[in-house]
């Protein structure tokens, strides 16, 4: 029974006067600069396209070398997977093609395909061809380890001298 009299009285008492701090009235200056949009453009790259990076087109091409080398080395064991040793031969050709191949077309991309992919793919094989013979003459297969990273440089070679 007291709360809808303390209601009742608290209505009828009329509204209470409430202290509150006064803040000065705003006044804007006579001439407010606000920034024009700029005309809309273009983002720019994160990672600009500088031809002739040669840590670029190394990145680009040791990346899509080994992309190529399983795919090849894949397609190859698939191939020959006659009996065990077949299916093992194969994987290797595999490789050596997929890779072959692949790493000039990474490192002609991450050139921004500027340079000349035909010479540097021609090379590449050139080089993987020559390695391949210099291991079957003196039966040395640790030639073959230094048969990919001369194919990655000479490809970085032509792409930077043959890119306009």
């Amino acid at each position: 029974m007291r709360f809808p009299i303390l209601l009742l009285s608290s209505l009828l008492s009329g509204p209470a006067t409430v202290m509150a701090q006064q803040l000065p009235p705003r006044v804007l200056p006579a001439a407010v600069d606000l920034p024009i949009a700029a005309p809309l453009q273009a983002p720019r790259p994160l990672v600009p396209n500088t031809p002739n990076d040669p840590l670029r087109m190394a990145l680009g091409g040791v990346l899509a070398g080994a992309g190529g080398a399983l795919a090849g080395g894949a397609i190859g064991a698939r191939l020959t997977d006659t009996c065990e040793d077949c299916a093992l031969e194969g994987l290797a050709y595999g490789l050596v093609a997929g890779w072959s191949t692949a790493a000039p077309l990474g490192v002609h991309l991450a050139n921004g395909r500027k340079g000349n992919y035909g010479e540097a793919l021609f090379a590449s094989l050139a080089v993987g061809a020559a390695g391949f013979g210099a291991t079957l003459a003196t039966g040395e297969g640790a030639i073959m380890i230094a048969v990919p990273v001369m194919q990655l440089v000479s490809s970085i070679a032509i792409e930077g001298a043959t890119s306009r």
